[in-house]
């Protein structure tokens, strides 16, 4: 074969093979749809202003449902990261909770999957443990995993310090398609 007609041969096949690699298709999908509802009664802020504690026991007990924790995701926090993250879809799953995007790094972009625990500590603040986490069709290493759970741990914690003077979180209980949050109020 002469050395032109092998170059023309192996153009397509360099241009397929660029093409998958800008766009990793196969990548984890939720495994029910969850629809944003941007509708003022189920806002979380709303809901949140409006919870009155147990008369009691002084606590506060919140439900919130996948679209609404995937709507306030949507609404607020993807602005500040929508280079990296879009069509965020937060799924809960009993004890854990998953979230869904596609996931862009330079012209890289695919479907990712992030599966985490989160507890309670002694302290009323939450721990949070990345249990898996695909990109595209690969696996992340555990190794990067402990990594990325010391960082999204330190996001929430910090997001909440607002709040720790007069709240103390109680518990977090994951079932399908809700979490219930019980707070004491200090």
């Amino acid at each position: 074969m002469s050395k032109p007609l092998r170059y023309i041969l192996i153009l397509p096949l360099l241009i397929i093979l660029v093409g998958t690699a800008c766009n990793l298709s196969s990548g984890p999908t939720p495994p029910r749809p969850v629809p944003t509802v941007p509708t003022q009664e189920t806002r979380i802020e709303q809901m949140v202003q409006t919870v009155q504690p147990d008369p009691t026991t002084g606590q506060l007990t919140i439900t919130v449902t996948e679209a609404q924790i995937t709507t306030y995701i949507v609404e607020n926090l993807q602005k500040d990261y929508e280079s990296i993250l879009t069509n965020p879809v937060v799924v809960f799953q009993p004890n854990q909770v998953e979230l869904y995007a596609t996931i862009k790094s330079g012209a890289i972009s695919a479907d990712g999957r992030v599966v985490m625990s989160v507890t309670i500590d002694t302290n009323g603040e939450p721990v949070v443990e990345i249990l898996e986490a695909n990109f595209g069709p690969f696996p992340i290493p555990s190794s990067l995993l402990n990594n990325l759970s010391t960082a999204v741990d330190k996001a929430i914690r910090d997001s909440m310090k607002d709040y720790q003077s007069e709240y103390r979180l109680q518990s977090i209980t994951f079932t399908t398609g809700a979490a219930t949050i019980v707070i004491n109020k200090k």
